[in-house]
């Protein structure tokens, strides 16, 4: 049973990420960061079918609200550093408030990760000296475009754990 499911999730896994390897669907799966998708897909199949109802529900709900938390902080902040780091510190308060006194450890943990992926790549593009970059991505270069940084990322996420329970179940 175990190797059976180990098959499945590798056929799985090889599926989701062959689109990064042919030419025709390569654009659409670095546009789209299908990384992020893959990487959510492996944690939702190494899960029991009974974890997956709580985690993977709460891995979708971690992905929005950590998409949301980024940009209205990114749009407070306009991306200061300081202000940044205030606003952050809020978000892992409330974050670890949910893990440890509420014990919604994985709901907590989601929303961090999205939240400080999100954010951070911003920040990144808007840090970066070079003009040598291009801005196919939509991502706005070093005037970074918030709201699509974090809808890529919860869209990539989101179907990577639709395609996790697809696979799973």
């Amino acid at each position: 049973e175990d190797v059976t499911f180990g098959i499945k999730v590798g056929i799985g896994a090889v599926l989701w990420a062959m689109f990064a390897f042919i030419h025709e669907t390569r654009p659409m799966y670095q546009h789209w960061r299908g990384e992020w998708g893959l990487l959510s897909f492996m944690i939702v199949c190494s899960m029991t079918v009974g974890a997956w109802n709580t985690t993977g529900w709460a891995h979708f709900l971690g992905t929005f609200f950590g998409a949301v938390f980024s940009v209205v902080n990114w749009n407070l902040s306009q991306g200061n550093a300081v202000a940044l780091a205030a606003l952050g510190a809020l978000v892992a308060f409330w974050n670890f408030y949910l893990i440890v006194a509420r014990g919604k450890a994985p709901l907590g943990r989601m929303t961090l990760l999205a939240y400080n992926v999100s954010t951070l790549y911003a920040y990144s593009l808007s840090q970066k000296l070079d003009d040598d970059y291009d801005d196919d991505e939509g991502e706005g270069g070093r005037h970074p475009l918030i709201i699509f940084i974090a809808e890529k990322r919860a869209m990539s996420v989101i179907a990577g754990i639709l395609w996790g329970l697809i696979v799973c179940r």
